[in-house]
């Protein structure tokens, strides 16, 4: 079908990556909706480290969020942006806290479930590896992490755009659609003409705001705002668009990493 996709077409990536309605952001085929309208991941190993059980860290998911339809260790799969084949292990982190690590394939992503100031709901991505880098499955996690936190409730996602092996977190998460306020050696450092602009995002959006922030650019801690859709949403959906629309194919499970 010249110039579409052809919807029986499996092997067409923009198929395979639906496009989740609620969320707005693509999902691969393994993370599926459940009744109550969370999400899980299937196939993935989930256990509790040693000393604590399953059904404890369970119970502080639901005390953190407030939401008793967290069940199941595929639930929190999900929430830490596990694909199908990987593995989670959760733990409690500072009593009440939720610590949950994801690995396989080479990556790794250590993510924490907590409530922060004004009781926001907030899962923190403290540390995310990828040996070897660029295979996509750091893109993949992070899209299935920020749907299913939509889903449940979570406001925002947060990251130190230092957490990224290889120091390059700076550049990969604004791709990812995170922001960040300007600090003000940046600031100073921004063309006459941007110089009323004070967030990342809106630096980034300008004719060549990516190739300054290639040249300007510094570790800064950054965050993805879940509630509004036209937002951070919007701009890990076009990333991962883009990416999709050039060939660039994204993991669905363990072991289909593309190698670009």
């Amino acid at each position: 079908m010249a110039g579409g996709h052809d919807p029986d077409d499996v092997d067409d990536p923009e198929v395979t990556w639906r496009v989740d309605a609620l969320s707005g952001l693509r999902l691969p085929p393994g993370v599926v909706e459940r009744p109550d309208g969370t999400l899980e991941t299937v196939g993935v190993r989930v256990r509790a480290r040693r000393g604590v059980s399953l059904h404890a860290c369970l119970e502080l998911a639901v005390n953190i969020m407030g939401d008793a339809r967290l069940s199941s260790g595929r639930q929190l799969a999900a929430l830490a942006g596990a694909l199908p084949g990987m593995r989670l292990t959760v733990a409690p982190d500072q009593v009440t806290d939720l610590l949950m690590e994801v690995r396989g394939g080479g990556y790794f992503a250590r993510r924490i479930l907590y409530r922060g100031d004004g009781d926001l709901k907030v899962l923190l991505n403290a540390r995310l590896d990828a040996k070897p880098p660029q295979q996509g499955l750091g893109t993949a996690s992070q899209t299935v992490e920020a749907a299913a936190a939509v889903r449940l409730g979570v406001d925002r996602l947060e990251a130190i755009a230092a957490s990224l092996d290889g120091d390059v977190g700076w550049l990969v998460l604004p791709r990812w659609g995170y922001d960040a306020q300007l600090e003000q050696r940046l600031v100073d450092e921004l063309p006459k003409q941007w110089l009323r602009l004070r967030r990342l995002a809106q630096v980034l959006e300008q004719d060549g705001g990516w190739e300054w922030w290639e040249q300007h650019g510094a570790i800064l801690d950054v965050e993805f705002d879940l509630i509004q859709e036209h937002g951070a949403r919007r701009r890990l959906r076009a990333y991962l668009d883009a990416r999709l629309a050039t060939g660039r194919l994204l993991p669905t499970q363990l072991g289909s990493a593309s190698g670009c």
